[in-house]
């Protein structure tokens, strides 16, 4: 689902706009695969990210730590905070778009800059990690897991609050984040789309 949205949201930007992808690739595929989107995109730059079951425990102190969830701190990479530092210094931008919860960590420079920021959801992912809090198998896994998803509602709360414009999937999600924010914030539902033209529908047999 969120490989699909990402890839026609792209290519539909690109049609009236000059679009830059700044993404992270966990292998040779994946960059593969990135490099191809460089057909509707002006500027294709791939960082890789290479996530190790090892340094799980790291990201996590770090990330609790510093009142951050694990799944937003497991995804922070020096390289790819200076290349969009790189790219904003240029002054070429005019809007920062950052797909999915992990990357609105990088969308604090871009609006120290007065740049216009959109914080594309998908869903609301605390609630998501709620759910799977009840039913963890012992209570040292359910206390991890209230942890993460407070956490992570207060993250994606407060990118919501400072974006400029954040999309949801789905009206349900855009009401839960409206709870994270806990304020005003403005939201738009755009729900996964994908190219129809070409695809031959499916014939239903009652």
């Amino acid at each position: 689902g969120p490989k699909i949205k990402t890839h026609y949201a792209l290519r539909m930007l690109a049609r009236e706009h000059r679009v830059e992808l700044l993404t992270f690739a966990r292998d040779e595929r994946e960059a593969a695969a990135a490099a191809q989107m460089g057909a509707w995109c002006d500027r294709v730059t791939v960082v890789p990210l290479r996530r190790q079951r090892p340094r799980e425990p790291y990201y996590l102190a770090r990330g609790w730590g510093g009142r951050m969830p694990f799944l937003v701190a497991r995804d922070y990479r020096r390289e790819f905070s200076r290349a969009i530092g790189a790219r904003l210094a240029s002054g070429e931008l005019d809007v920062v778009h950052a797909d999915q919860v992990s990357m609105a960590q990088y969308l604090p420079v871009a609006r120290a800059r007065g740049l216009a920021t959109v914080f594309d959801a998908h869903n609301a992912v605390y609630d998501l990690a709620r759910d799977l809090a009840r039913r963890q198998p012992t209570p040292a896994h359910r206390l991890a897991m209230e942890i993460e998803w407070r956490l992570l509602r207060r993250f994606e709360g407060r990118q919501c609050r400072e974006s400029t414009l954040t999309l949801a999937v789905s009206r349900d999600d855009r009401d839960r984040l409206a709870e994270a924010a806990g304020g005003p914030f403005r939201a738009e539902v755009i729900p996964i789309g994908v190219e129809a033209e070409g695809i031959s529908p499916v014939p239903h047999d009652p």
